[in-house]
């Protein structure tokens, strides 16, 4: 495995953003990794199904939504999402955000045109960079 390439190692733990194109667009419209590793190791063999119950997934699948997580303020960050998804730390909204406009990028749907430029005028430097490149990338 190259952790380098790794979606869940660049989306939960890595310092910056995703380091080249290539690798954004192998990222695909993954928000929180997408654990490949896990479905391909022979300990995991049918112990997991998509069709399980998620406990209490109600109370907060709206908020995981690509435009929810960019429009996300920090006491829903910090209250609802970080507890429930704890890898990205109480310091990473800027993570979620760059995660969901990676998504949005990669789908390349219009319907997110203008929430990815909006994004260029984001305060995090490391959001702005993503919804730059995003810009760049779909001619927005």
């Amino acid at each position: 495995m190259d952790r380098g390439k790794c979606v869940t190692q660049l989306q939960c733990f890595a310092k910056e953003d995703a380091p080249d194109e290539s690798t954004r667009a192998q990222m695909g419209t993954w928000l929180y990794g997408c654990d490949a590793c896990q479905d391909a190791c022979p300990l995991n063999k049918n112990r997991f199904s998509e069709t399980g119950e998620f406990p209490l997934l109600s109370e907060f699948e709206e908020y995981l939504s690509p435009e929810h997580i960019l429009e996300m303020d920090e006491d829903a960050y910090q209250n609802v999402v970080n507890p429930r998804f704890w890898y990205i730390g109480k310091e990473g909204m800027w993570r979620w955000k760059c995660n969901a406009l990676g998504s949005m990028i990669n789908s390349g749907d219009s319907k997110y045109y203008s929430l990815i430029k909006k994004g260029c005028s984001h305060e995090d430097t490391r959001v702005r960079k993503v919804a730059q490149f995003g810009c760049d990338r779909l001619g927005i």
